[in-house]
């Protein structure tokens, strides 16, 4: 009995053996053969021929890969993105993205964290494209595509995108940056991260809690970039705050000596401020953005001191 299983196998690997010389056979006839005519054809040609025959088949090569190259870099002509900032307390709660391409202009937006079933307007540079409301996670997304007959205005690197709520406030903003090429696919801006935001700083000096003093604030008066983010250091020795005039832009809270607060700039216009402890402490900062040139005041709603 083991020796008829023993004959067994071994039929059964000379049938695997012979399978595979057939399978080797046919593969090399496949890959082997047609380069082989094609040399032996080519060796054939008078010399004459073979230069032509060469010069055209580099040709050819050159302007088949020439032609993806130039499809490529146009089908990705210009790809934008910006995030989305609330101005009261500095967080990205937002995106916004812009693509153009060859067959397709398309925006993007979404938000979250904001109050749910609420309306929000869309615009860019000040231009109205529609509204879209949250659902009951407080997350919305609006989206515009060419190809489906929306209508989509300019966006260029440094385009303002705005999110309104229904009372006409700025809830977030953002400005779009990224890569913008020709339609010869040469680059017009640089592909980048997010611009970095400087910092300037404003130091509270000690004695500002006296009235009598010459400067509450160094300097008390200033002018930013718009997105550049300022610092108060309170070099004094009692605690102050620093709040805006305008309700819920910002407000420090009470920090003590050696403490500092921050805060980022992104939307232009002129914000006063002053310390709820001693409202005779006051500044302003104007804030401003170099592609616009119609900056406006915010509208003012003075708070009361602390009692």
């Amino acid at each position: 009995m083991c020796l008829g299983v023993g004959k067994k196998t071994i039929r059964q690997v000379e049938n695997l053996k012979h399978m595979t010389k057939i399978c080797k056979k046919h593969f090399d006839q496949v890959t082997t053969k047609p380069f082989i005519h094609l040399t032996i054809s080519f060796l054939k040609m008078k010399p004459s021929y073979r230069m032509y025959f060469s010069l055209f088949t580099i040709f050819a090569f050159a302007i088949f890969f020439g032609f993806v190259q130039v499809v490529e870099a146009a089908d990705d002509r210009t790809k934008l993105e910006a995030e989305l900032i609330n101005p009261s307390i500095g967080k990205d709660d937002g995106k916004a993205k812009f693509e153009q391409r060859v067959d397709r202009i398309t925006l993007s937006v979404e938000i979250e964290d904001q109050k749910s079933d609420s309306a929000f307007e869309i615009k860019v540079d000040g231009i109205s494209l529609g509204t879209f409301t949250t659902d009951d996670s407080g997350f919305a997304d609006f989206n515009l595509d060419s190809r489906d007959g929306n209508t989509i205005p300019t966006v260029t690197s440094g385009s303002m995108i705005e999110v309104i709520d229904s009372n006409g406030n700025v809830t977030l903003s953002g400005k779009m940056i990224g890569t913008e090429t020709t339609q010869d696919g040469v680059p017009l801006t640089p592909s980048t991260e997010f611009e970095p935001v400087s910092t300037t700083n404003v130091i509270v000096p000690f004695g500002a809690k006296d009235k009598d003093i010459s400067k509450f604030y160094v300097s008390s008066t200033i002018s930013v970039s718009l997105f550049e983010t300022i610092t108060w250091t309170n070099e004094d020795d009692t605690e102050h705050t620093v709040t805006s005039r305008t309700s819920g832009i910002f407000n420090s809270g009470l920090f003590g000596t050696s403490q500092s607060f921050s805060h980022q700039f992104t939307i232009d216009g002129t914000y006063k401020y002053f310390c709820q402890l001693h409202p005779w402490m006051t500044g302003s900062i104007a804030v401003q953005n170099k592609e616009k040139t119609n900056a406006s005041d915010t509208s003012e709603t003075i708070l009361s001191p602390l009692k």
